[in-house]
């Protein structure tokens, strides 16, 4: 883990929600091409910085279809 990974982590535990419901967080980060443990290399999102997290709330649907989303 790094840069603040640890601090979204920390901010899903406090929330209390079910094991694996969403949780809408606000973060810079960026993606990098990383080898997992197996497979070949993939995007991965690196959190830069946590900007914030809020309960029951959902992301609007895109304006248009990003190249970025498969």
């Amino acid at each position: 883990m790094e840069e603040d990974y640890a601090a979204m982590e920390k901010a899903y535990l406090n929330s209390k929600l079910q094991p694996k419901a969403p949780l809408l967080v606000s973060l810079k980060g960026r993606l990098e091409m990383r080898k997992p443990m197996e497979g070949p290399a993939r995007e991965h999102l690196v959190v830069e910085k946590l900007e914030g997290s809020k309960v029951g709330s959902a992301c609007k649907p895109p304006q248009q279809k990003s190249e970025h989303l498969r």
